[in-house]
């Protein structure tokens, strides 16, 4: 018998979900929680869904913000108003095209954009998802955060869910994030 080979089911709560993974991991047992919620409630999640969106639309200023603002990209809000005061009237995108212009850290995030958008287009949705997860380096750095085992599994899930878009003979950008949106 193996710990893979066991299953704990739970009617509902979180809370209790939680103190069972505590004390299992206390006792140095190996274990994965996957809650019936949704997983976009993580912040991993919302971030790697972001990026896409952003990947797939750079002119979404919501995504683009998170994006940013991120660990992945480290934006400071002062960077991030500075780059909004070169028009407030238009999509943050132009003006960080222009800030890009002088500012080392802009460009080295719009070639990295443009890079998962050359991705993107050229192979399989699963493939693009992997790579960017990859490239990115988000589970290690959501990994040495609190509860990293489990931030770590919700990025497997993601991965899982691009995985089976794919698999089930789906394929885009945009369909696989009108699927993301809908799970």
């Amino acid at each position: 018998l193996e710990y893979s080979d066991i299953c704990v089911l739970f009617r509902n709560g979180k809370k209790r979900v939680d103190l069972y993974s505590q004390a299992l991991k206390e006792e140095g047992i190996p274990s994965n929680a996957v809650l019936d919620g949704n997983i976009s409630d993580s912040k991993e999640i919302n971030l790697l869904a972001s990026l896409v969106k952003v990947v797939s639309n750079p002119l979404m200023d919501v995504s683009l913000v998170s994006v940013l603002f991120s660990p992945l990209f480290g934006f400071t809000p002062d960077e991030l108003s500075e780059i909004r005061m070169i028009d407030r009237y238009s999509d943050l995108y132009p003006c960080l095209e222009k800030y890009a212009e002088k500012s080392h850290k802009a460009r080295r995030f719009m070639n990295k954009l443009q890079l998962y958008r050359n991705i993107s287009a050229s192979y399989p949705v699963n493939e693009f998802v992997h790579f960017v997860v990859r490239d990115t380096g988000i589970e290690n750095i959501y990994s040495a955060c609190a509860d990293g085992e489990h931030r770590k599994a919700n990025i497997r899930g993601f991965l899982k869910f691009a995985d089976d878009f794919t698999g089930s003979g789906r394929s885009g950008l945009s369909k696989f994030i009108r699927s993301m949106d809908s799970a």
